[in-house]
């Protein structure tokens, strides 16, 4: 099986690669994934983006033969044959990871509205004093 080369030392090279050792174009793969293909390409050419923890988690659970490890840190090799409870483990762990940072987003934006209320209510205090 393929293992990383020195050309997937970037996880978006390493997405290149997937891309082709799988057959497809960007447009195919980004269908698969359920992505818009200017995500795929900002990843893989020109601007070379970080892709997101979702565009990893739609690889991940779109071709579960991939190997996380290879995916994300480039170690191992590109397709795994791993029990499938391992990879439930792996996806599972990925879902909550998702839900930990949506989680800590939410409760910054939390903060950041109880912040405003409370400037809305010391302005109306002090327009109260006038």
């Amino acid at each position: 099986m393929p293992s990383m080369t020195s050309t997937d030392n970037t996880i978006n090279r390493r997405i290149d690669r997937l891309i082709r050792e799988l057959g497809l174009n960007k447009s195919g793969f980004s269908r698969r994934i359920d992505v818009h293909p200017t995500v795929i390409g900002n990843i893989v050419s020109g601007r070379e983006s970080k892709p997101s923890f979702e565009v990893l988690y739609r690889i991940l659970v779109e071709f579960e033969r991939v190997n996380a490890t290879w995916l994300v840190k480039g170690e191992g090799e590109i397709f795994s044959d791993q029990d499938p409870y391992e990879q439930l483990k792996i996806e599972m762990d990925l879902q909550l990871e998702k839900c930990r940072q949506e989680n800590i987003n939410l409760k910054k934006e939390l903060l950041l509205k109880d912040d405003l209320l409370k400037t809305k209510e010391e302005v109306i205090r002090l327009m109260r004093k006038e």
